[in-house]
């Protein structure tokens, strides 16, 4: 029960160090108990046109294709990635990168054995823990946690298949938290007897503050990027929706622009059609150009204010200013 929730206290304490505002961008954390659930609120909030973003201890690839397939099947944006590396669809590359791993695993075991023993999966493991998961599981962070030179060469192969498809799956949503458990990240409390314990958790998050940003990029990287992959998720949503407000404004004072040079009164235009929210916005002219601003602290959009000449095409400039290639 412990495991979500603590997650969920790290990427909220990442996040604010990091200033990665999900809530302002639209975005929320929220823990779910058990992998078998995450494809089925997956699922669900899809149905709801939400963008879900999932984080996921590593043994949710370890230990097969489950969850990873209910993020491939269907997805022409990963079938068109896994193309690029000769797969037909991004679940057949999963799945054959799957078995051959758990082929390699089985086979060669005694090659890493020594380093896969160090990992907190095969050190907690009960004698009621099927050996063979646990090989996987500590098998699979070890190729992440150790530099490529001390790993065995025969290991370094699916190394890099299974990072291309973590990198795929990164971009259907799906991280993988790649060193473990989120415990395996720790850097003050200990990796091998902290896991499951709130307190650890809490000591971590409050050493944060006092760690270099540099160490928790490096440290935390998985998880960073996963967040920052659900604020950027919803600022693509965020720019349709400020696209339609600007537009909404914009085509209009353009318009008057182009046929009255002498009109100041662009802002009023704007209040009557948007109210309160044309605040976000302010409209002038400057140099015989339509200066359009956005002054609203929230809204970080690096490339305005834009300016409009009369013969230019109003969406298309709004467009290019919000990275909206459609």
């Amino acid at each position: 029960m412990w495991k979500a929730h603590l997650i969920f206290f790290i990427c909220s304490a990442l996040s604010n160090i990091f200033d990665i505002h999900l809530e302002a961008a639209g975005s929320q954390l929220l823990p779910v108990i058990g992998k078998g659930q995450m494809s089925v609120v997956a699922k669900l909030f899809r149905l709801m046109g939400k963008e879900p973003v999932a984080l996921v201890d590593a043994d949710g690839i370890a230990d097969g294709t489950a969850l990873v397939s209910g993020y491939l099947v269907e997805n022409t944006y990963a079938d068109e990635l896994a193309s690029d590396f000769g797969a037909a669809t991004a679940n057949d590359m999963a799945t054959d990168i799957y078995n051959d791993f758990c082929r390699l695993v089985t086979n060669e075991w005694n090659s890493i054995a020594i380093l896969a023993a160090q990992h907190p999966y095969w050190i907690n493991k009960s004698q009621d823990d099927d050996l063979i998961v646990s090989k996987r599981r500590a098998t699979f962070c070890t190729l992440f946690t150790h530099e490529d030179q001390l790993l065995p060469q025969q290991f370094l192969s699916i190394k890099r298949r299974l990072t291309a498809l973590l990198n795929i799956l990164e971009k259907s949503g799906l991280f993988i938290l790649r060193k473990g458990s989120i415990e395996s990240y720790y850097l003050t409390s200990d990796q091998n007897t902290s896991i499951g314990k709130p307190n650890a958790a809490i000591d971590e998050i409050d050493a944060f503050y006092s760690i270099n940003k540099s160490d928790l990029t490096t440290s935390y990287g998985d998880v960073i990027r996963c967040i920052t992959h659900a604020a950027m998720t919803q600022k693509i949503s965020e720019a349709e929706a400020l696209r339609a407000l600007i537009l909404a404004i914009v085509s209009p004072a353009h318009e008057v622009f182009k046929s009255d040079p002498t009109s100041t009164h662009f802002n009023a235009l704007a209040r009557s059609i948007l109210g309160g929210r044309s605040e976000m916005f302010d409209l002038a002219v400057k140099n015989d150009r339509l200066i359009v601003a956005i002054k609203s602290n929230i809204l970080d959009v690096d490339s305005f204010p834009v300016e409009l000449s009369r013969d230019d095409s109003v969406p298309q400039v709004i467009n290019r200013a919000l990275g909206i290639t459609s």
